[in-house]
Parts: C-alpha cells; structure tokens; sequence
C-alpha cells in the first residue's frame, strides 16, 4: 500500500502498523519502521496527519530502544512539519508517548514540545 499512487490507500495503511508489528519478524519489523518513517515524510499532508494520528498506537507495539531510537525521532519530525495540522496531531499524542517513556526520556523529549507549543 505504501508505494500506492493513491494517497488514500497510504493514509488506510498508517493505521495498520499497530497490528501488523508485533507478529511481524524481526526483518519485517526493522522495514516496518522505516515504512512508517517514509509515510511520515510523505508529500501528502493527508499522509503526515494520518501517520501523526497513529503514532501513538503504533509505539506501543514497537520495542523500547526502537521507540528511543526511531519513533522519538519520527515524533520530533512531525512537530516540525509545515503544516499546523500535522504539527497539532503529533503533539496530541504526546501522552501516548509520554507513558511508554521513562521520566527521564519525557523531560527530554516530551516536555520541551509542550512547551514550545503552550507559547
């Protein structure tokens, strides 16, 4: 679905990764991520927001030093982007990240986007 011209099907596929990774081998789960990373660079704002909108649910699944290692950098990624709505949807799951993260890792990571978005 990923390389689909159609951008709906991308935007159906961010939502599958949650159920797809924890069954998936270990290879596919490594492709799997960088599936999700490619989705969240996609041309497609509809792309992105679907992608930031399922962060969170797939995180849970993902292993705790792949969610250091790659989700926190997606997640750090798309509160940047261009648009304001993908930017607003990735930061709504900063809650569902913030509970899979150490108390450390929320300072660092979570908390400076918080507060770079209450300004």
């Amino acid at each position: 679905m990923r390389l689909s011209e159609w951008f709906t099907a991308r935007v159906s596929a961010c939502g599958l990764f949650h159920i797809a990774y924890p069954s998936a081998p270990e290879a596919s789960k490594t492709e799997l991520r960088s599936i999700y990373s490619q989705l969240c660079q996609d041309d497609m704002p509809m792309v992105r927001r679907s992608a930031a909108t399922n962060l969170g649910k797939f995180a849970a699944t993902v292993e705790y030093t792949h969610l250091k290692a790659d989700i926190m950098s997606i997640f750090d990624d798309l509160t940047q982007d261009d648009q304001d709505s993908v930017r607003l949807l990735a930061v709504e799951g900063c809650a569902a990240l913030g509970k899979l993260l150490e108390p450390q890792d929320c300072v660092a990571h979570i908390l400076p986007v918080i507060v770079n978005f209450s300004q």
